[in-house]
């Protein structure tokens, strides 16, 4: 994986920290990191690490893909990371449950509750 990471630093700038899958998570769960510093100013990016490794396969196209998973915002907050790191955790878990890819404008439907912000 160093090759993704260095990817990822060289667009999205440094990795100041990646969270380890959940307890009892599937062999393979991939990590979410997060970068800060990119190209982009003022914006700090999450991405799974790791997610690439497991092909996905979507129904319309009937082809295998393998993903790494995006999110990014301005940095405003002063402290804590915001939903996005549990937001992609939830959403790497759907897919490598069902075995299927999302491509651009499909929909992802998330579950109702949201966790306090810290």
């Amino acid at each position: 994986m160093p090759e993704l990471i260095d990817h990822f630093e060289s667009r999205l700038g440094r990795m100041i920290g990646a969270w380890s899958p959940p307890a009892g998570a599937a062999q393979g769960t991939p990590q979410v990191a997060c970068f800060r510093e990119g190209q982009l100013p003022g914006v700090q990016a999450f991405a799974t690490v790791g997610l690439a490794r497991t092909p996905l396969w979507h129904r319309t196209s009937d082809r295998h893909f393998h993903l790494e998973l995006l999110a990014c915002e301005n940095v405003n907050r002063t402290q804590g990371y915001g939903h996005f790191p549990d937001v992609l955790e939830y959403v790497a878990g759907q897919l490598m449950a069902s075995g299927e890819a999302i491509l651009r404008g499909d929909v992802v439907p998330l579950p109702h509750h949201c966790p306090a912000e810290p």
